[in-house]
């Protein structure tokens, strides 16, 4: 009967589920425990990762060739600044020519001083000369970064301020002590270098106008 079953039979009973349940959890668990114990094992040792294909293609660098590329680089520059400063120099060629035109002027007030007299007065009036040159150049390349030749008009500007004038006065023999002054002769031909590299320049400015300038 169901009803007489005592205390012993429902012990009897849970310990027959108990039984049962452990049976049914314990082989997983152990099983679970099992496959993580192999899991933290290292398989074997790990071989190092291989370097990237381009560091084992790398050649050594040719130090001849990186120099070669550096002169190539800087002759490339040069004449792009040399197309720079003669187009400049194209669109200003009527700046240029008042420029020359004020120089040849200052110089032939030396040139024609035959007296000491004609020189000194020829030097007082130089320096308002050379101010008007210097505001011609300053006007046409305000920065002074853009004209081939300012260097040029610099080197003709000195040479009317101090070279000229005392070759001229050493030429002429004043009396005033100047035998180490440079002789006329050197000035003059100095002073013509400078106009004939200015000629040529400006010859080729004007030679080689782009269409998009005509």
């Amino acid at each position: 009967m169901l009803g007489g079953a005592g205390p012993s039979s429902r012990l009897a009973r849970i310990a027959c589920v108990a039984l049962a349940y452990a049976a049914l959890q314990g082989p997983s668990g152990c099983h679970k425990k099992r496959t993580e114990e192999r899991g933290a094992m290292p398989a074997g040792p790990v071989p190092p990762a291989a370097a990237p294909t381009a560091e084992r293609a790398r050649l050594p660098e040719d130090p001849a060739a990186g120099k070669r590329a550096e002169e190539q680089w800087r002759q490339h520059l040069a004449r792009e600044e040399r197309e720079r400063q003669l187009g400049f120099d194209r669109r200003h060629l009527q700046e240029h020519r008042a420029i020359l035109a004020l120089i040849e002027s200052a110089r032939r007030s030396y040139d024609q001083a035959r007296t000491p007299a004609a020189l000194e007065r020829a030097a007082t009036r130089m320096p308002a000369r050379l101010a008007a040159i210097r505001r011609q150049v300053t006007a046409m390349d305000h920065w002074g970064v853009n004209s081939h030749l300012l260097a040029d008009y610099a080197a003709l500007e000195d040479a009317l301020r101090l070279g000229y004038p005392a070759a001229k006065h050493a030429a002429l023999d004043d009396g005033r002590g100047l035998g180490e002054a440079p002789s006329l002769e050197a000035v003059r031909a100095d002073f013509d270098r400078h106009l004939s590299a200015i000629g040529a320049w400006l010859e080729e400015a004007s030679a080689n106008e782009p269409e998009d300038e005509q």
